[in-house]
């Protein structure tokens, strides 16, 4: 009986991580070679994933259905054209450190994560990411550079279908060299900027469904090359901030085009730098 606890506790001890694939590369970058991966099978939609640094780097061959996936510093991902979806299976999807590739240009790098509810949520820090990029996100929190800043090479779109709380740049400035558009389809707070960033595009905010909305803080300075447009429309009461917002010219009206649809009674605090 003793001995049989003992083993139930360890068990739990160790988790998610006793029943992860690792990505080991050693024969090629072919995903679906099983001897790329430690123990040797080719994951499924119930994996849980785990990529490294490796000789060789993982390359997608089809749309990819996962349980979860952690990357750690150094490694690198090519997804191929291809989309990669990762499943409602716990606090366990964290991209870290990583560049994302995508060698098939003809398409953009999808990543549709969905996120238990509960305490978990999904992390991007110290990414890097050499293409377009959207982000289909349902489920749990979502916080962007928690840890280490991120860099986008191209268009990022963040499409949240999540009710919790959604923080960009919680830890370090990131850069987008490109369009930003952040679009919330369930209510919920969505804090942006919180350690500043640079958009060397356009930025679009699209909330038409409600929840707290702050851009920025009072250190952090965020630039904004192109056009700043925000749509609020809020069927609730919410308050909305924006602070040392900089744009790349004196003008601050000329470049930001600022759209607020109030049905109800909205506290609104601005402080934008030119």
């Amino acid at each position: 009986m003793k001995q049989n606890l003992l083993a139930l506790i360890a068990l739990l001890l160790v988790g998610h991580t006793a029943l992860a694939q690792t990505w080991n590369g050693t024969v090629s970058n072919v995903w679906t070679n099983p001897l790329n991966w430690t123990p040797n099978v080719v994951p499924t939609s119930a994996s849980y994933v785990v990529i490294n640094a490796a000789p060789n780097y993982p390359k997608l061959a089809g749309n990819t259905t996962l349980a979860a996936l952690s990357t750690n510093a150094g490694a690198s991902l090519d997804v191929n054209g291809f989309s990669l979806s990762i499943g409602n299976a716990g606090a366990y999807n964290n991209l870290s450190g990583t560049t994302f590739l995508n060698t098939n240009g003809s398409t953009d790098i999808v990543f549709n994560i969905t996120t238990p509810t509960g305490g978990y949520n999904f992390q991007i820090n110290g990414c890097t990411f050499s293409d377009h990029v959207t982000f289909n996100i349902s489920g749990g929190s979502i916080l962007e550079a928690q840890s280490g800043a991120n860099t986008y090479t191209g268009h990022v779109i963040y499409n949240i279908n999540s009710g919790l709380t959604t923080n960009f740049s919680v830890a370090g400035a990131s850069q987008y060299n490109g369009n930003l558009n952040v679009n919330r389809t369930v209510a919920g707070s969505t804090s942006l900027f919180i350690t500043g960033g640079l958009v060397t595009g356009n930025f679009n905010y699209q909330n038409t469904v409600g929840g707290n909305t702050g851009f920025g803080n009072m250190t952090n300075t965020t630039t904004m090359n192109g056009t700043c447009t925000i749509n609020a429309n809020y069927p609730t009461p919410a308050t909305f901030g924006m602070q040392r917002i900089k744009t790349s010219h004196r003008e601050v009206r000329s470049m930001f085009r600022i759209v607020w649809h109030l049905l109800f009674r909205m506290t609104v605090s601005r402080q934008l730098h030119s």
